[in-house]
């Protein structure tokens, strides 16, 4: 995990941050405070947003991915998220 944030906190651009994020996340399960620390190398909440809605879907803790909202500065991507996470959740605790 220290060598995918070291990464991204080298990278100039979030989009090239973001794009960096998922593709570690294709091949790697994390907990909520591991999506933390990625979304906290990314400046702008759009992209904070993209890589956090990607991010869930490898959480081996999704009862805890709220905490994630308090990273989003607008409210309309506090919600996104939300809907995210609250779509998701019913599967989720199934397996």
């Amino acid at each position: 995990m220290d060598e995918i944030i070291g990464m991204m906190t080298k990278t100039p651009y979030d989009t090239e941050k973001t794009t960096l994020g998922k593709t570690f996340l294709k091949s790697h399960r994390i907990t909520t405070d591991q999506a933390i620390r990625m979304a906290k190398t990314i400046t702008y909440d759009s992209y904070r947003l993209e890589l956090l809605l990607y991010a869930y879907d490898s959480c081996v803790d999704p009862e805890n991915y709220f905490k994630c909202t308090d990273l989003l500065s607008y409210k309309t991507s506090k919600d996104k998220l939300l809907d995210k996470i609250n779509a998701n959740s019913g599967h989720r605790h199934r397996r």
